[in-house]
């Protein structure tokens, strides 16, 4: 969302981040104003989740797909519970003029009814989840709708934006206006110790808390071992990097994280875990990708979506703590000239989305 906030902010409007400390943390190091949530006296409420959702939780997606809604009402219905208060007692404070928010943050899109003041919804990336649980979705915060004050229940955005690109996007997404995806990685600076390249080299980037999960951190260390002999820079931070180092490959070097719009251009291709922005930010220059997603449908889609683009390898989650499997997924994508040329394909198709400061017009029309 961040290149979509300086945009605005870049036109002349005021701008306001708000959420829990750490997305405050994270508005502040980008250059913007936020407010926190919290302060208030209010009490989180207990609600029941609906006895009959009305839907298939059986799932169509090639085995991978599993909506599990109880478990995702509940969620929804703890997070409602936890923060609506808040973001409608700062609204009504702030008074603003248009929502934004991302897609699974239904508070937004009940403070944008009560307010009656449009809501935009920001996308991540290659989306099945949002649009199948928009259904669901009204039906279990439906009394929590009305409650506020949305008389009709859960409204529907007003918009969707969403900075995929059209053919790596999933089918069945609904209907969305496209923007240029800019990578925003936070802070840092270029890594010193980052040596020349001498031949093909890959970036493992699992993210930051793999190392400080059960069963990732093992991960890890497989997808270590399958660049043996392959130039390799892993990015990893401080706390475990002497671990990573007494099992890492001669050939591996461990960097602290930095933003990946400073590096990933010098690199043929990507290990990743099927983050939205790592993907993205790959794919804006170009980067084919190897990914390594956890059991999470949103992860997992993304990596069926780059195969179906030809622009890399999803490796099955029963695969993943094999050296041996990620090391032929890596050597197919890096030594098959399809895979580049199918993220170069995506680069260039995201390159002719219209840039943030392009949408700024149409949001100014839903404001008035």
């Amino acid at each position: 969302m961040v290149p979509l906030i300086w945009a605005l902010r870049s036109a002349g409007h005021d701008v306001l981040v708000a959420g829990t400390e750490d997305v405050v943390r994270a508005a502040e190091t980008a250059g913007l104003p936020a407010a926190p949530l919290g302060g208030g006296d209010s009490v989180p409420r207990k609600r029941s989740v609906p006895g009959h959702l009305g839907v298939d939780r059986a799932g169509e997606h090639g085995g991978v797909w599993e909506a599990g809604w109880d478990r995702l009402a509940r969620r929804w219905l703890g997070r409602i519970d936890t923060v609506l208060d808040d973001y409608l007692a700062l609204a009504a404070r702030w008074r603003p003029d248009l929502v934004l928010c991302e897609p699974l943050e239904f508070s937004g899109l009940i403070v944008g009814g009560v307010h009656d003041v449009p809501v935009v919804q920001h996308r991540w990336g290659p989306d099945v989840l949002t649009t199948q649980a928009w259904g669901p979705a009204r039906e279990i915060l439906h009394t929590a709708a009305v409650e506020a004050g949305c008389d009709s229940g859960l409204p529907a955005p007003s918009l969707i934006v969403d900075p995929c690109p059209p053919s790596l996007q999933h089918p069945e997404a609904a209907a969305a206006r496209t923007v240029r995806y800019l990578p925003y990685n936070g802070p840092g600076r270029l890594p010193a110790e980052v040596p020349a390249r001498s031949g093909r080299r890959v970036l493992v980037c699992l993210g930051t808390r793999s190392l400080a999960l059960d069963g990732r951190r093992e991960l890890t260390i497989a997808a270590l071992e399958a660049c043996a002999g392959l130039e390799a820079v892993v990015t990893c931070v401080p706390e475990h990097q002497e671990e990573l180092r007494a099992r890492a490959p001669e050939s591996v070097t461990i960097v602290d994280p930095v933003p990946l719009n400073l590096v990933m251009d010098g690199f043929d291709c990507a290990v990743v875990y099927g983050g939205a922005g790592t993907t993205h930010t790959a794919l804006h220059f170009g980067v084919p990708q190897v990914v390594l997603a956890p059991g999470h449908p949103v992860l997992q889609v993304l990596g069926e979506r780059l195969e179906a683009c030809e622009a890399g390898r999803l490796v099955p989650e029963a695969e993943q703590g094999d050296p041996e499997r990620i090391r032929a997924a890596l050597l197919d994508v890096l030594d098959d000239p399809r895979h580049r040329e199918g993220a170069e394909r995506l680069r260039d198709e995201m390159a002719a989305q219209p840039a943030p400061s392009e949408l700024v017009g149409a949001l100014e029309t839903l404001a008035r």
